[in-house]
């Protein structure tokens, strides 16, 4: 059994972050809100030196150090003011902002925990839906218009459909039936996007047909539909070999929102919410 799974040490984890946050943030070394000395620490000047090289792919000069350093000075003594009068209460803005960086190093701590092969293969059996492989079809089809063919559409349908058949090539024969603004010819298209174009009565009709004949009538939102299928590929349920790295990002993710859920979860019960009506 994983400890690191057990809800208690995700409570423990967080009540430790917070310990972390609230020493980090409550007494930083470089500033000192309660007067009004600003102190440039070494490590601040690293920072400003290892930001500059992220970007320009070289260590700062003097000068341009001494000018990353006066901007910092900058930055923070127009920080120190604003919050001075209060320029960051009731700014969606900034709480927003803040809230993200909360959520940043809740994501921090969720990504220390790594999933083993069981997990994985959990978390797969669980959403096979999202990594199955979708059946695709390669197939042509030829459009009949109900609405031109009043009367005659069943006639119509079993008269193409026997010429169709009767051909010795499938291919170019769109031109026998109604014109549509969808395309004759399909290759290997999945069964989802199949059901995007032509509707979820056309898609289950599709996997019931045969290959190598044309076959029909086929309804869809439009109409009626003959159909050649020229190959078909069945649905597969993948192996966690197969969908590995998809798998883990997926694991990941769901995680890291769970922990961030279970962080605030913690966070509210500090607090008494009144709404006022």
């Amino acid at each position: 059994m994983n400890i690191l799974k057990q809800p208690l040490v995700h409570f423990l984890l967080l009540g430790l972050f917070l310990f972390i946050a609230y020493s980090w943030f409550g007494n930083d070394s470089d500033f000192d809100f309660a007067s009004q000395e600003i102190v440039i620490t070494p490590g601040r000047i690293e920072t400003l030196a290892e930001n500059f090289k992220k970007v320009w792919q070289r260590d700062p000069s003097d000068s341009e150090l001494e000018g990353l350093i006066e901007e910092f000075i900058r930055e923070e003594i127009y920080y120190r003011e604003a919050l001075a009068i209060g320029l960051d209460r009731d700014d969606t803005i900034i709480r927003r902002r803040l809230q993200q960086k909360m959520e940043f190093i809740t994501d921090d701590l969720s990504d220390q925990l790594i999933p083993d092969e069981a997990d994985l293969q959990e978390f797969l059996n669980k959403n096979l839906d999202v990594y199955i492989r979708e059946s695709k079809f390669t197939f042509q089809q030829v459009y009949l218009d109900p609405s031109k063919r009043i009367g005659t559409i069943e006639q119509d349908t079993n008269a193409l459909l026997l010429k169709l058949n009767g051909l010795s090539d499938p291919i170019g024969n769109e031109m026998l039936g109604d014109r549509i603004m969808l395309d004759y010819r399909y290759n290997s298209v999945s069964e989802s996007e199949i059901r995007r174009l032509f509707g979820q009565e056309f898609s289950t009709s599709l996997a019931s047909l045969k290959t190598g004949k044309w076959m029909g009538p086929v309804n869809s939102g439009y109409g009626i539909h003959l159909v050649y299928i020229a190959e078909k590929t069945e649905s597969t349920v993948p192996e966690l070999a197969d969908v590995k790295e998809a798998v883990m990002r997926d694991w990941q993710s769901t995680n890291r929102r769970e922990t961030n859920e279970k962080f605030f979860i913690a966070l509210r019960q500090r607090y008494t919410v009144t709404i006022e009506q």
